[in-house]
């Protein structure tokens, strides 16, 4: 996680996705999984990239066994990247409950 944090954070967000994924080809546990969604997120969060967004949160969010912290990262993450699509119902619904 590090390496995405660090390779964000250098400006190089292009590198980052291909970084986690490669993490995540590795299997980790469902707990280390979620912590690496929520901080791919932060790398993928512009307009171009809500799409992207929104499908790696709910994936890992629908996976379950994400620790209750990490999982209301990844919400609130979801939720502003799913008001970039068409359905605004979904996407407030997704904010209220990331609270």
């Amino acid at each position: 996680m590090q390496a995405i944090v660090g390779l964000t954070r250098a400006g190089r967000s292009r590198e980052a996705p291909a970084a986690g994924d490669r993490l995540l080809a590795l299997r980790p546990p469902l707990a280390v999984f979620g912590r690496l969604r929520a901080a791919l997120g932060d790398t993928l969060w512009s307009p171009e990239g809500a799409e992207e967004l929104r499908r790696r949160a709910g994936s890992a969010l629908a996976l379950g066994g994400v620790r209750p912290g990490t999982a209301a990262r990844l919400a609130a993450l979801r939720a502003p990247a799913l008001s970039r699509g068409t359905d605004l119902t979904a996407a407030r619904a997704a904010g209220e409950t990331a609270r």
